[in-house]
């Protein structure tokens, strides 16, 4: 490419352009590339020259659907740059395209990415609106990865664009991809994956058959809300998942169906009753007993017996909410179910670490002063219940 080129597509420079197109010894300037293979309108469209490109466009409406190193034509560029204005030039370009040649809205990339595709990938949510107003069924298009943009800006949390793609009622269902054969499942299974609950609504609104679609290892979007901090450490390239050991869960599960998921709800509620059940009778049975003349805790003027009422309290509290949401994760829509369910298994945690903290105040209150050396064993086992635990639990993982 002439260097005077390339200085005038970066920096937009619409009279050098004009200048070098007239020159008589060089008539086909605009066809030149860099070794990139990018052309002028690459370049122009990368770094959001629109004027630029609309001057290149008409000296040359091929350049449109010029193809770089990457497969990547200009729209796929401003895309990707979130270069709104010059993503619209192309697009209203593309819109007159003739009928008998491959749009560049549709054209893919050696990823096989649509404009659209590359656009919520780098979460261009205003390029990728405008993408959708030129053309609403591209955002079912699958790439080489079987992912729709549908798929990544569930993913990205880009719910402007989710409900955009979604909304469009005039795309037949029968012509939609065969969303449970994506490796990564559905895009509830990607909304559920990032906590992106406004999504997860929209998805569960409009295309409620997603709750009972599966990835390829059979599991659905309740399973990943179940398991969601996991799942999401475990496929995460990270130093942090990779410190921690963190096991991956694939193909040890299949997905949770409506008995399934009753079964669950069942196991929580009963734990959470349990826990109620005892934390509420410790209230009445307090470590030491009471003071008969005076009818007060025995050991109310020590800091432990404080962190035992604390923590019994905390354990009852929580327990009983869990009873409440599990109660009505029956009677509400699949969204709020899943909500639910996460906190249920969040707060069971908790009032069982409470409960945990019940047991060593109280061990320590009652027998610590005579009898030192049994109750710093029932401590220490006590706070080693949950490291043993979790040795137990990963080290299965592992091994399975």
């Amino acid at each position: 490419m002439n260097p005077r080129l390339y200085k005038a597509a970066t920096q937009g420079d619409v009279e050098m352009l004009r200048r070098l197109v007239e020159d008589p010894e060089d008539p086909s300037i605009l066809r030149s590339t860099t070794p990139q293979l990018n052309t002028a309108l690459h370049l122009a469209a990368l770094h959001g020259h629109a004027a630029f490109a609309g001057e290149v466009l008409g000296k040359n409406v091929d350049a449109l659907v010029a193809r770089n190193d990457d497969g990547d034509t200009p729209l796929h560029l401003a895309s990707k740059a979130g270069r709104l204005e010059a993503a619209k030039l192309l697009i209203r370009h593309a819109l007159a395209w003739p009928e008998d040649k491959k749009s560049p809205l549709i054209m893919t990339n050696k990823a096989g990415n649509t404009a659209l595709h590359e656009a919520v990938r780098s979460r261009r949510a205003a390029v990728a609106v405008a993408l959708l107003d030129a053309d609403p069924v591209r955002g079912h298009d699958l790439n080489e990865r079987m992912e729709s943009p549908l798929h990544m800006a569930a993913r990205e949390g880009l719910v402007q664009v989710v409900r955009k793609i979604v909304d469009y009622t005039l795309v037949d269902p029968e012509l939609l991809p065969p969303l449970s054969v994506t490796v990564s499942g559905t895009a509830l299974h990607q909304a559920v994956l990032g906590t992106h609950y406004g999504i997860m609504e929209i998805l569960l609104e409009k295309r409620p058959e997603l709750i009972e679609l599966t990835d390829s290892d059979g599991n659905n979007a309740l399973r990943y809300a179940a398991h969601k901090d996991h799942r999401r450490a475990a496929e995460m390239p990270s130093t942090r998942c990779r410190k921690q050991h963190l096991p991956s869960l694939q193909g040890r599960r299949r997905g949770l169906n409506n008995s399934d998921f009753d079964k669950v709800v069942e196991s929580y509620f009963l734990a959470a009753t349990l826990i109620a059940t005892v934390t509420f009778a410790a209230t009445f049975t307090m470590p030491g007993g009471y003071d008969q003349t005076k009818g007060v805790a025995c050991h109310g003027h020590s800091k432990a017996f404080k962190i035992f009422v604390v923590s019994n309290t905390v354990a009852m509290r929580t327990s009983m909410v869990v009873i409440f949401l599990l109660i009505w994760a029956r009677q509400e829509p699949v969204t709020f179910r899943l909500r639910n369910l996460a906190w249920s298994q969040q707060l069971t945690v908790i009032a069982c670490l409470a409960m945990l903290l019940s047991l060593i105040t109280a061990v320590y209150v009652t027998a610590a002063p005579i009898a030192p050396w049994p109750a710093y064993a029932v401590i220490a086992i006590a706070i080693g219940s949950p490291a043993l635990f979790f040795y137990v639990y990963w080290t299965g993982t592992t091994w399975a």
